[in-house]
Order: C-alpha cells, then structure tokens, then sequence
C-alpha cells in the first residue's frame, strides 16, 4: 500500500505549540526566522497563523504549573492581557494555598502563599489563573506596582475591576503596600 499520495493530499497539520525541547536549535531558528512561527516565550512558539489569545498563553505555561498551584502575578497579568505592553514570564509566578506545600524554587519559577476565594480564579487553557482584578489587586501590592503601571492600565482594558480590587484590598488590614496599593488603584479607577 502506498501511502504517499494519502499524506499528500491530508497532510499533518502543524502543532499550534512547539517546545523548544521538541525539535534541534537549527529547527527552531528556521521556524522563527521563517515566520512559520513566533514566539511566545523563551521555549514556546505560536504557530503563525494561529490566534494568540489567553487560553493559548496558558495552555502554554500549563506544563510548568502544578495542579496545586494558581498561575498568578506578572505570569497571569500575561495570560490574560498579552500583547506589548505585557511581556512573557522569565519566571512563572506560581500561588499555594498558605500552610501548603509551596511549588520548589528553580530559575523558572518561584512560589507564594495567598489566600484566594473561589471567585478569584478562572479557569484559562485547562489551568488556573487569578482573575484579572485580583490579578490586578496582588500587582498593586507589590512594591514595584509604580513600574508596572503600563501592565496595571492593560488588564484594566481586559475587564479588571479597580474598584472591586479596592473593595477586595480593604478585607486585607495591614498588608504591606496597601496604602500604596490604595492610591494607585485611585488612580486607575478615576482613569478608567
């Protein structure tokens, strides 16, 4: 049986994702440099014709986050908003349950505890992720939430909420970088 003229007329389809691991480093740069595909991360590629929305952004991290973990912080922040004005994760930012045991530490990914409610996570690309406005929430509170400004504005475009982050903020007495926190979701909320 001869099955070239079959393949010819089915060819396979090219996967929508590709790991950098999956093919050799002349591959991978032919690709790129071809615009077959283009790059969403370090080590994962989007192939050229395909939408690059937020599912596809999780499903591309979803090998690196554990089942107990919340994809949250900057790594969500690039889920749900992508685009220029996020940029993808060098480091997956990976949220556990407080008490629980925490994701290990390694160069491309770091964990912290966080009490969330059921409605501050979302279900993207088969993972979890932080919604938007808890997203937006957590990111205010850290102290570099001055320099992530441009981030702040992008999820407030895909539906974060500044004033439910605020009502969420004040059930949070004394965290660090809420008084920060506070005046720049003022900000954002009288902006938006």
């Amino acid at each position: 049986m001869d099955l070239w003229p079959d393949l010819l007329q089915h060819p396979a389809e090219p996967p929508l994702l590709l790991r950098r691991s999956q093919v050799p480093a002349s591959t991978w740069a032919g690709l790129l440099a071809d615009a077959a595909y283009r790059p969403l991360t370090a080590t994962v590629a989007l192939r050229a014709d395909a939408p690059d929305d937020a599912a596809t952004r999780a499903i591309a991290l979803a090998s690196h986050i554990p089942d107990r973990a919340v994809l949250g912080l900057r790594s969500a922040a690039w889920v749900h908003a992508g685009g220029t004005a996020v940029e993808a994760p060098r480091r997956l930012e990976l949220l556990v349950p407080p008490g629980a045991r925490r994701v290990d530490p390694t160069l491309d990914q770091v964990s912290h505890e966080a009490t969330l409610t059921t409605d501050e996570v979302v279900m993207i690309g088969g993972r979890r992720v932080t919604t938007p406005t808890r997203t937006l929430l957590d990111l205010g509170l850290s102290p570099r939430a001055e320099g992530l400004r441009p981030v702040l504005e992008r999820l407030c475009a895909v539906g974060a909420d500044p004033s439910a982050a605020m009502t969420r903020l004040a059930t949070m007495p004394r965290r660090p970088g809420g008084r920060r926190a506070r005046a720049l979701l003022t900000t954002l909320c009288s902006s938006s």
